[in-house]
């Protein structure tokens, strides 16, 4: 399971710390995560980078302001 998720992350081009952090964020699914919840301005930063990735390539189901919702596809975890 893990070992997909990050292929697929490192395939849209994300770092490590944007997988762990996603990752990390998102061990209660399913939930809507805010960036506001994050504590670094950085980490906001790399979670807002890796969330464009995906809705570029048409992965984003939902967004509310800065809230996303997340989707288990696959048995992984997956922004769509």
């Amino acid at each position: 399971m893990m070992e997909r998720y990050l292929k697929n992350a490192i395939h849209m081009k994300c770092s490590l710390i944007e997988i762990s952090l996603l990752i990390e964020l998102n061990k209660n699914y399913p939930k809507f995560i805010a960036i506001d919840d994050v504590q670094s301005n950085e980490d906001r930063h790399h979670i807002a980078y890796y969330l464009k990735c995906l809705k570029e390539k048409g992965f984003v189901e939902e967004r509310i302001g800065e809230l996303y919702k997340i989707k288990k596809e696959e048995n992984w975890y997956l922004w769509k």
